[in-house]
């Protein structure tokens, strides 16, 4: 499997959701709620909105990101996009940030994020005096090399890629798994 490929998360992290039609939470880990159809939270331009999901199943990797950020553990492949606030200039030219103009957000890889960035978060407590966005620190970052590959699973979401895990942290999947 190439690099660019390694987008997704590990089965044992958790989702949120609600299946349509209830007021039934579908809060699960992704590997329990593969094929279940439910309604996620995404980040529109500037709110939450609630909009249609599938958890889909990936390749396999071997290796993974083990990220702290606000308390939520996450392990992920290192294409998995996130959220953050602070970022420069270069970073965009380097190609280690991308700007998402639907969404209003700028997003960078697992592998490329450090300790100490802010991952925006709607709702945290702390806020950026520059950008005015809400934010949790990322207080761990670990490349993990894993003995036997495990199955990757990711969000189809109706109209939009991003989706909020535990923690209001947002991410994508900004490749087409259907």
């Amino acid at each position: 499997m190439e690099k660019q490929d390694a987008i997704g998360f590990i089965g044992a992290t958790r989702i949120t959701g609600f299946i349509p039609g209830t007021t039934q939470g579908a809060t699960d880990q992704f590997d329990q709620l593969f094929g279940a159809e439910f309604d996620v939270p995404s980040w529109g331009s500037t709110s939450c909105v609630t909009k249609h999901a599938t958890v889909k199943k990936l390749p396999a990797v071997a290796e993974v990101i083990a990220l702290e950020i606000g308390g939520s553990k996450i392990k992920c492949g290192g294409d998995q996009m996130f959220a953050i606030v602070n970022y420069r200039s270069y970073d965009v030219s380097e190609g280690r940030v991308f700007l998402e103009g639907h969404s209003n957000l700028a997003f960078k890889r697992a592998r490329d994020l450090r300790s100490g960035d802010m991952i925006f978060s709607p709702g945290a407590k702390e806020r950026d005096k520059i950008s005015g966005l809400t934010f949790c620190r990322i207080s761990k970052h670990r490349i993990q090399q894993l003995k036997d590959p495990v199955d990757m699973f990711t969000l189809s979401v109706q109209r939009g890629s991003t989706f909020l895990l535990p923690g209001n942290i947002i991410t994508a999947s900004w490749k087409q798994h259907d």
